[in-house]
């Protein structure tokens, strides 16, 4: 499991109003119904990832049974909140990665941002790569453009870090 970071928990934070505000319009909109079975599958799913061992294939078991009982609308309401709950979650990282770039960027004394060129450079110099060197592998690199089916695509979720 991932270990959780100080500067993670804006993004934490983020991401539980925007699940707390998508339940309450789920509740709204398709009943106090709906809204358990939905907490009860994302519950299962997380404890069938992340529970202790013993627990996962119960979880899975039960899973099972739950999405085996739902009606058609059911399924697709469900289908439609979890979506729902994914674009919000990648609009939050979004959001989250131009925050901390933004306070990176307004530190004077931050070193160079993790992941970026002058990062990149640097631990190059530090390993004793030569400038020789880096303009040869520079040289030989080819660059190709890919077009995705879905632009969420673009932007694994947790690809920051």
């Amino acid at each position: 499991m991932p270990r959780k970071r100080k500067v993670d928990l804006p993004l934490r934070r983020d991401v539980r109003l925007l699940g707390e505000v998508l339940g309450e319009v789920l509740r709204a909109q398709s009943g106090e119904r709906l809204f358990l079975l939905e907490e009860e599958i994302r519950k299962l799913a997380i404890l069938r990832r992340r529970g202790p061992p013993r627990q996962r294939e119960l979880c899975e078991q039960r899973l099972r049974e739950v999405l085996a009982d739902l009606s058609q609308g059911e399924a697709e309401a469900i289908v439609r909140a979890f979506a729902a709950y994914f674009q919000l979650v990648n609009l939050a990282e979004q959001h989250h990665r131009i925050r901390r770039a933004r306070a990176h960027a307004l530190d004077p004394e931050a070193p160079p941002q993790r992941g970026s060129l002058e990062a990149a450079f640097r631990e190059a110099k530090e390993k004793g790569i030569t400038a020789a060197r880096l303009r040869e592998v520079l040289a030989g690199l080819r660059v190709v453009l890919t077009f995705t089916a879905h632009p969420t695509q673009a932007t694994p979720a947790t690809a920051w870090s």
